[in-house]
């Protein structure tokens, strides 16, 4: 997908991860141009305690981010940019890689995980 002449085009190619408590969308984008990379998703085994599990989901989660960024930015991308629900932000960045954590040049604090692509562009660009 290709984004709107109005908007600035990235001068690095960026590695954007979009995650909420489940899942995560990694996006590559390289001028104007958008790709969906993938979609990471985590099976926890279900737990009595509800924040428990939130938890050991966010954890997972998280572990897998931080390698993904990690092999994006080693393969070519020169930039990473991840969008976090500010209410999961701390716990995501304590089970992140602190060497991963460094290199994220932006981050986004909003829920933009099962948005369609083209708002989410306009929503980061607009940011």
């Amino acid at each position: 997908m290709e984004f709107s002449v109005h908007y600035s085009p990235f001068l690095e190619k960026t590695v954007i991860v979009l995650t909420n408590t489940e899942k995560a969308r990694v996006l590559s984008v390289e001028g104007r141009e958008v790709t969906e990379l993938d979609e990471i998703t985590i099976k926890i085994a279900e737990m009595d305690d509800f924040e428990a599990q939130k938890a050991a989901q966010i954890i997972a989660l998280a572990k897998k981010i931080s390698k993904t960024i990690e092999k994006l930015l080693s393969s070519g991308h020169s930039a990473a940019m991840l969008c976090v629900p500010e209410v999961n932000r701390e716990q995501l960045f304590a089970a992140m890689d602190p060497a991963i954590v460094e290199k994220i040049a932006t981050v986004i604090p909003k829920n933009l995980c099962a948005m369609k692509l083209d708002v989410v562009m306009r929503i980061i660009l607009e940011s």
